[in-house]
Parts: structure tokens; sequence; C-alpha cells
């Protein structure tokens, strides 16, 4: 039987996520209202702490330069991904759900305005659209075969990356 391949996140990740995050944002570049607001989905999230790399990157830009919309259903699938796959500890996810909100526009979504191909997606879009996004970050097949609803575009990882 094949051991868990799911990686334990590191103290010293728990560390660099927690200093990251407690930026205080940005509503402004160089005086400038922001000029993007994006949603980024649970799976990049995941793998930016998890891994670091590419999403880590993105997320760090946009802490830097972009308004990064969030909802109580995209945190808790986050806390959620984090404590079983990355065996994150309570006391550090409380800290993560703490800083988020206090960084990210958090939208509450009341109603789904949208059916997506699969039902659990439908929270992001809702999410997205209330906050206002031009873009939505994620790896979901399900989502990205929108490509866009509105003026915001559903984008992978990497598209998002070479528009900055």
């Amino acid at each position: 039987m094949a051991k868990n391949s799911a990686k334990r996140l590191a103290t010293a990740q728990r560390k660099k996520w927690q200093k990251l995050l407690q930026s205080n944002g940005v509503n402004t570049v160089n005086g400038n209202e922001v000029y993007l607001s994006v949603l980024i989905d649970t799976n990049i999230w995941y793998s930016a702490i998890l891994y670091g790399g590419q999403p880590e990157e993105l997320i760090r830009f946009c802490v830097n330069n972009c308004q990064i919309v969030i909802s109580p259903f995209i945190i808790n699938e986050i806390r959620t991904k984090l404590k079983i796959d990355g065996k994150a500890p309570y006391k550090w996810l409380n800290a993560l759900e703490k800083q988020l909100k206090r960084l990210c526009l958090d939208v509450d979504v009341d109603i789904i305005p949208i059916q997506t191909r699969d039902p659990k997606d439908d929270p992001v879009i809702a999410s997205a659209i209330l906050g206002n996004c031009h873009y939505l970050v994620t790896g979901d097949n399900d989502l990205l075969i929108l490509r866009s609803i509105g003026r915001m575009k559903i984008v992978t990882l990497n598209q998002f990356l070479d528009l900055i």
C-alpha cells in the first residue's frame, strides 16, 4: 500500500506565510487606486502555501499590486485542504484566516447568480462577481471553460503571470 504523499506544512513555511500576509495589502499603487481586483481560487492558495513556485509568485504580486478578493467559502476550503493534506496545526490555520480576512476584501455570498458545470464552483464565481473582480485565477477546468463573465476573465496561473 502506498504511503500518503501529502506534504506536511513545515514551520518555516508557516512563518514565511505569516510574514507575507502581515503586509497591509494595497489600496493604492504609486498614489493611484488599485487597478486590478483578483480572486485567487483555493487550488492556487494551496499550491502556493505548500509548494511555493509560481503560485507563490502570483500571490506575492497580488498582495503588493492588487485587491485580492476572498470569501468565507474559499477560506474554509483553504483551511480544510491545508489541515487534511498539509497537516497544518489549528492555531496556524486560525492565524492564517485572520490574516486573509484583514488583507483581502472579504465578500460573503448569499445568493448564487450563476450555475456552473460543478455546483461546488458556484460560490467561487459568485464571490468573484460580488467582489467586482477583473480576474479569477484558477486551475479548475470547470471554471476555465467559462473563459469570462462580463468584464471578469477566468485565467490560469500562467496566463495571469504572462499578463503581469
